[in-house]
């Protein structure tokens, strides 16, 4: 990130350049300036310049080093596809894996699902998207929820003759474990 090197060098590239600019203005008009002196300062310019266009490739070498080593980084580095809390490790810091290896479960919590069972007269009275009020027990305690039914199973479970429902709500508050 440093470019006080380079910066320095393209002073002193301009500040030569001046100086020759001048200098052979002198040696052309007046003839004051010997030609060796002339030849030494561009030279001098010449050897600048140079050194100029040196560093601002290294600068651009490091550049692209930098990228090619933050994309190796970036390779290393778990990211998941959504917003959630860690709730288990299949895998230790530093150990190896498997290509399509699970290597940690992450967990939506802004959404709850409710999955249970009611019997068929109940069961029927409920549809994919309808909206509804719970009441979900917590320890001692009953937290009031709305919700919204994402799935109404239409087979009835022939040893208990009760339906299973699924719905969902939102769990921001993290109230519901």
């Amino acid at each position: 990130e440093s470019t006080a090197e380079l910066e320095a060098a393209v002073a002193r590239v301009a500040t030569l350049k001046a100086q020759f600019e001048s200098t052979k203005e002198l040696f052309e008009k007046t003839g004051s300036v010997s030609r060796e002196e002339l030849d030494a300062l561009e030279l001098e310019y010449t050897l600048a310049k140079a050194e100029e266009d040196r560093l601002r490739i290294e600068e651009e070498r490091q550049r692209i080093e930098y990228e090619m080593a933050q994309e190796g980084l970036d390779k290393r580095i778990l990211k998941s596809p959504i917003t959630g809390i860690l709730v288990r490790y299949f895998v230790k810091k530093g150990e190896s894996c498997e290509p399509q290896q699970p290597l940690v479960q992450v967990v939506d919590v802004s959404k709850a699902r409710l999955i249970c069972t009611v019997e068929e007269p109940l069961g029927r009275t409920f549809k994919k998207g309808q909206r509804i009020d719970m009441e979900i027990r917590t320890g001692h305690a009953s937290i009031p929820k709305k919700g919204t039914i994402v799935f109404a199973s239409p087979v009835v479970d022939p040893a208990s003759g009760l339906l299973e429902l699924k719905a969902e709500f939102e769990h921001a508050d993290l109230e519901v474990r």
